[in-house]
């Protein structure tokens, strides 16, 4: 396979972004990121799915890459990112080396980062996470989704125009209602949902 079906490329031609994950084949997501990146769609990926370094001919077309703490070790080929200053040094060369790149850090109860470059030097941003012991109501029930719903949320609010602060802290609330219900469909959040828990 050496192109997509047209129908799917022209719906990836004609979306504003294009979020990708590893549980389909690598030289799909190839093949589909170099249809958006010509089009001038944004490419999101989320490197969840599997567990082997990312290609370097998909690096050069992803605009924002999205891992947890886990899978950011398979994305810089390190193991062993152990303290904060770990994972910034590691982030810093990644995005130098790959300066079209921003890394869209999923880390648990620790919240969420975005590291990007601008203006020559390397930019950082984080939000908390959201905690039970504010939400007496809900409890933990099921990780599964989780990241995948926070990554798709981030996109949403892509989309809508929103700043990368305003997105972090909206995928944040997405991620924390969708540990609350089991399964990976089931529990994905609607924006009621999160306006009900957290306010508009």
């Amino acid at each position: 396979m050496t192109e997509l079906d047209p129908t799917w490329a022209d719906a990836i031609r004609n979306s504003k972004i294009l979020l990708l994950q590893r549980e389909i084949p690598e030289f799909v997501n190839i093949i589909a990121a170099k249809i958006a990146k010509e089009a001038g769609t944004m490419v999101i990926l989320d490197v969840g799915g599997r567990d082997e370094p990312l290609s370097k001919e998909l690096i050069q077309y992803i605009d924002i890459i999205s891992p947890n703490e886990t899978e950011l070790e398979r994305v810089i080929h390190k193991k062993g990112l152990e303290t904060e200053e770990d994972i910034q040094r590691e982030v810093d060369i990644f995005i130098r080396t790959n300066p079209h790149i921003k890394v869209l850090l999923k880390r648990g109860e620790h919240g969420s980062s975005i590291f990007y470059l601008q203006a020559g030097e390397i930019t950082h941003l984080s939000k908390p996470a959201y905690s039970f012991a504010d939400h007496p109501d809900l409890r933990l029930v099921d990780t599964t989704g989780a990241g995948d719903c926070f990554t798709g949320a981030f996109a949403v609010k892509m989309l809508e125009g929103s700043d990368y602060e305003s997105a972090l802290e909206f995928s944040n609330k997405v991620g924390f209602l969708c540990i609350t219900k089991f399964g990976a469909g089931p529990s994905i959040p609607e924006r009621a949902d999160v306006e009900r828990v957290f306010g508009k």
